[in-house]
């Protein structure tokens, strides 16, 4: 009796152990040398290289990576469960692409499409050319409507920061003076005020001087400009203390005139039409 027991209870255990073996076989799916081809192509059709592409499986994450070749195929060759799959493709320039696909079989062709990126649009750039306040022009002279004399008489009325640029040369005043491309006044503050003069000629016209330390811009500059009728200017530029791009001594902290044509300046007559001055 004991031993028909016991007989009784091994065949249930044994039973029971192949019922849970049977059962666990059934539940995990047997992986497979599956051989998965992948070919990325763009919306035209044509194949496209160097795009990376990976085998991913919900909730596991990436299985396998690679990149295509020349020919925008690559093949992935590994052992996996029989289920469903996400193929991604990547490749700068190019929106990412997404493909579904079940590994049922030993072998799985996959083809991915990628579009190009949209180009982005910018805002177009808007380039403004504004009048530099370094320099005066004949027209400019003419368009303020003014009575002016003389190239310094011009300055002082409609442009005089030209003769002394506060904000950005505090302390430096307008010592150098080039007519014409010459060089013709060079480090005037540094040119005494001979004698208690009031004023002085250069050429046909008399500067009154209000002493060398009334005045923020050296007397003689005064006299150079003042002798430059106004008709006979084309245009005044200032290149102020900061600015290098001209080399040489005295060519920043200068003011540049330039003549119209046919104008010739010099020390004794100031500006004159050189035609009419040239036999006296």
């Amino acid at each position: 009796m004991r031993r028909r027991l016991v007989s009784r209870i091994v065949f249930v255990l044994l039973a029971a152990l192949l019922t849970g073996r049977r059962g666990a076989s059934q539940s995990t799916p047997v992986e497979k040398r599956i051989t998965i081809h992948v070919a990325v192509v763009g919306t035209d059709g044509s194949t496209l290289r160097d795009v990376n592409v990976a085998v991913s499986r919900a909730q596991i994450g990436a299985l396998l990576a690679g990149r295509t070749d020349d020919s925008g195929l690559h093949v992935f060759t590994a052992s996996l469960q029989p289920g469903a799959y996400t193929l991604l493709a990547r490749r700068p320039g190019f929106l990412p692409g997404e493909v579904r696909f079940d590994v049922a079989s030993d072998s799985v062709f996959v083809t991915v499409r990628l579009a190009a990126s949209p180009t982005p649009q910018l805002a177009p750039v808007v380039v403004e050319a504004r009048r530099s306040n370094y320099v005066l022009t004949r027209s400019d002279m003419i368009a303020s409507g003014r009575q002016i004399r003389d190239a310094f008489e011009a300055l002082r009325k409609l442009k005089p920061s030209m003769l002394h640029d506060k904000d950005r040369c505090r302390a430096e005043v307008v010592d150098n003076v080039w007519i014409n491309g010459r060089r013709v006044l060079f480090m005037a503050k540094q040119v005494p005020a001979f004698g208690t003069r009031t004023s002085r000629s250069v050429g046909p016209v008399r500067v009154t001087m209000h002493g060398s330390g009334s005045r923020s811009e050296p007397p003689a500059v005064d006299s150079v400009l003042a002798s430059i009728r106004a008709e006979h200017v084309d245009e005044i530029r200032l290149v102020n203390c900061w600015d290098t791009s001209l080399p040489g001594m005295g060519s920043n902290n200068a003011l540049y005139v330039s003549l119209q044509p046919g104008i010739d300046w010099d020390w004794k007559r100031g500006s004159f039409v050189a035609d009419t001055m040239r036999d006296r």
